[in-house]
């Protein structure tokens, strides 16, 4: 699954905090800064991977990879 938004953008030496618990470049009564944390916990629990690719100015892009598992019957 791919997810890109249009905001600000991340530079390189933030790009891996926002998967960090509590943060969050907002004020803290717009958000907890737990949204990606709790994401990337929850995919790496199925196995799956969370990654950011940003750039100032030009939004974030999140892939979320999951593995194929068999069908139940």
């Amino acid at each position: 699954m791919i997810v890109h938004d249009t905001g600000r953008g991340m530079s390189p030496d933030i790009i891996e905090k926002p998967f960090q618990l509590f943060f969050a470049t907002k004020p803290k009564e717009h958000g907890t800064g737990l949204g990606l944390a709790f994401a990337k916990s929850v995919v790496g629990a199925h196995g799956g991977t969370i990654e950011v690719a940003s750039l100032p100015g030009q939004g974030s892009t999140f892939t979320v990879v999951l593995p194929k598992t068999p069908s139940l019957p």
